[in-house]
């Protein structure tokens, strides 16, 4: 009888939480057949070997391509089983990197607008209060709008990342750089994604936001796995 695993060409690998995020599965697709065919408790390693033991040599050395995380077990373990894989970064995590950190640069510039306003007003400055007022304001309820794609926004998405671009550059610049690093994503070839992430890594390592620019080491480190 023919096994779900012969044949494997192309699989995805990656971990999914259950019980408001105590508990982990593994998770293992065939890409080419678009369903899944293994599933462990537990996320690391050891987890993953229970998957790679299951395979025999011929069907470990029929895989060309591991889709994952930038998860250093998953690369591990790949190596050392599948002589034959190459490691892609998965699409979804990549851009994830970039939007977890602009999500944690608008709350952190809400948070010091408010505070801004709060001293200002304390000190009697009524004008530079109100201008860190608008400036909190401007920031709030605009999560959606900063991480969706640029051309799904609705109008008034689009007004709300407008008025971002007026009061608060440094926000508006870590927008730019996701939105660039999704174009990276969306490159129809591999020449052209490593011209655009060269030009992304050198534009992100220089920009004048600490969290971008760590984020680009990271980013460099998976370079090869991203394009």
């Amino acid at each position: 009888a023919r096994s779900r695993f012969d044949g494997l060409v192309r699989i995805g690998i990656d971990e999914t939480s259950y019980k408001k995020g105590h508990k982990y599965l593994t998770v293992v697709v065939d890409h080419d057949r678009g369903c899944v065919i293994w599933c462990g408790k537990g996320y690391g390693k050891k987890v993953l070997e229970e998957f790679l033991s299951l395979l025999t040599r011929e069907q470990r050395e029929s895989i060309q391509v591991v889709t994952a995380d930038g998860a250093r077990w998953i690369a591990e373990a790949i190596a050392e089983r599948c002589p034959n894989a190459e490691r892609a970064m998965d699409p979804f995590h990549a851009v994830g990197w970039m939007e977890d950190v602009l999500d944690r640069l608008r709350r952190k510039e809400w948070s010091e607008a408010r505070r801004a306003e709060r001293r200002l007003r304390a000190a009697g400055d009524e004008e530079a209060a109100g201008r860190a007022g608008e400036k909190a304001k401007s920031i709030k309820g605009t999560k959606y709008a900063l991480l969706k794609g640029e051309e799904r926004l609705s109008g008034s998405q689009q007004e709300a990342l407008a008025e971002i671009k007026r009061s608060d550059r440094r926000l508006y610049k870590a927008w730019e750089c996701k939105e660039r690093l999704r174009r990276v994503i969306k490159a129809g070839d591999a020449e052209t994604a490593a011209i655009l992430l060269r030009s992304w890594l050198n534009s992100a390592s220089h920009i004048r936001i600490p969290e971008v620019q760590e984020l680009s080491k990271k980013v460099r480190r998976h370079k090869e796995a991203i394009i």
